[in-house]
């Protein structure tokens, strides 16, 4: 196998096989390794008729975590190397992410070149064989066509592309619509006069919700008695459990229980991120907390 359908197969490559192959996952897994090493296939399972292998960017990531782990004493606080760990992650998705996009690119514009002379060789000679490839390449097209658009549609807020149509300009427009949406272009200022300039926009922002948001309480223990007089109170034991400190099996029910494909936080590590590192970042996600 690895002589054949794999021979061209490369660390960059995606491979992917019809429910109908005849070869286990674990028999394309052994060929995969034979090619790239087996120490760099870090998972494998058949998901959506495809097999589907999971190696070199979960490498580097585990690389920048075990590096990470070991230099934690050069850090002035727990939270400050936790930010940096984070960023590091961050930046090197942001890169695979580019990578992935070139390749993409590229694969196209062979992909347009190929079918153009296929075309002209096909309408020519007649041969059917050139007509068979000639659909391979077309379908290899639509869904590298198919991947780059789901991608402008998922920045657009259009998560269910079964009610849209074939990519065009019109979708990748959308993505840019749906940032300008975000924008606040104009404002109200408390005399009734347009505001337009961005930094006076956030000024009165800041003032507007200051105001809005400005405490009205004022101190007075008969006022105070009288409003909590006859509400029902926490017992001890419930306040003790309540303000008691974060534990593991807390933080683990918290993150099982999150929505997938989301971002608990700012820094834009996903659920699955965590769920994947939990053996080996939990405790310290824990004193970060």
């Amino acid at each position: 196998m690895v002589n054949g359908d794999f021979a061209k197969l490369t660390r960059k490559h995606g491979i992917k096989i019809s429910a109908g192959f005849a070869c286990t996952v674990e028999e394309i897994g052994l060929a995969v390794g034979e090619k790239v090493g087996h120490g760099s296939i870090k998972s494998l399972a058949r998901m959506n008729s495809a097999v589907v292998i999971f190696l070199d960017q979960v490498e580097k990531v585990n690389c920048v975590i075990e590096t990470g782990i070991t230099r934690k004493g050069e850090f002035s606080s727990l939270r400050q190397w936790w930010d940096h760990g984070k960023t590091e992650i961050r930046l090197l998705c942001q890169q695979h992410t580019l990578n992935v996009t070139q390749d993409i690119i590229r694969s196209m514009k062979d992909l347009e070149s190929d079918i153009v002379e296929l075309e002209t060789i096909s309408e020519t000679t007649g041969d059917r064989g050139y007509i068979e490839i000639l659909k391979e390449k077309k379908m290899a097209l639509a869904n590298l066509l198919d991947v780059k658009v789901q991608g402008a549609l998922v920045r657009s807020r259009f998560l269910n592309t079964n009610e849209m149509d074939a990519p065009t300009s019109f979708f990748f427009g959308l993505e840019k619509k749906n940032g300008q949406r975000r924008v606040i272009h104009s404002l109200l200022s408390g005399t009734g006069q347009e505001i337009t300039e961005p930094s006076q926009i956030r000024r009165r922002a800041v003032s507007f919700y200051s105001t809005l948001y400005t405490s009205e309480y004022e101190e007075g223990e008969t006022l105070s008695e009288g409003f909590c007089n006859g509400l029902p109170q926490v017992s001890e034991e419930a306040n003790s459990q309540l303000e008691g400190p974060l534990t593991i099996q807390e933080l683990q029910t918290a993150l099982q229980g999150m929505q997938g494909r989301r971002a608990p936080g700012i820094d834009g590590l996903s659920v699955e991120f965590y769920k994947a590192y939990w053996d080996v970042l939990s405790h310290d996600l824990l004193d970060v907390f």
